[in-house]
């Protein structure tokens, strides 16, 4: 069977109160993949909506055309010399500005997120800019998590100390 439109108006399926069922029977189920250049969108952006993408046992395959996969973090900036942020999402980068840590220095960036638990599985990573040309290397020393937070400790270990317009950035992933 073929739902289609013969001319380049388009097909809208509607429920009112129930749910929209396309099922495909023990068969694959194909969403614009005819080879045209479709754009295929899931999910909705309204308050309170979730989308959710389930995968049996052979998983989940996400096949890109040479890597092109991004995600769209949560953001927050943070001024010296605040060195916490709150930013209560799964997936996010802070961007901490202004801050001065000097060649062998450390510098401890907090941030409170209420996504994370005792025991969150998480990805963290810290990056610095190099904007002053100073060569200050931002690396992170360790990852001290809380109950509704985290600590990354980080130890600056290049040869000058941050300058003007060398952000640091955490970025972080908190997949559990």
């Amino acid at each position: 069977m073929s739902i289609g439109s013969s001319s380049a108006g388009a097909i809208t399926i509607t429920s009112g109160a129930g749910n929209v069922s396309i099922v495909g029977g023990g068969n694959a189920l194909h969403l614009g993949d005819d080879g045209a250049a479709n754009a295929v969108t899931l999910g909705s952006t309204t308050a309170g909506a979730a989308t959710t993408i389930k995968g049996g046992t052979g998983g989940i395959v996400i096949m890109p055309t040479a890597g092109n996969v991004s995600m769209a973090p949560a953001t927050d900036t943070q001024a010296a010399p605040t060195a916490a942020s709150t930013l209560n999402s799964r997936v996010g980068c802070v961007t901490f500005t202004g801050f001065s840590t000097a060649a062998a220095g450390v510098q401890a960036l907090t941030i409170t997120n209420n996504k994370v638990t005792a025991t969150s599985c998480m990805l963290v990573q810290v990056t610095n800019l190099d904007a002053s040309g100073n060569h200050a290397k931002m690396t992170m020393t360790a990852v001290r998590q809380a109950v509704g937070s985290f600590i990354v400790d980080t130890t600056n270990n290049g040869a000058g100390a941050l300058g003007a317009g060398d952000n640091v950035l955490v970025s972080f992933w908190i997949l559990s």
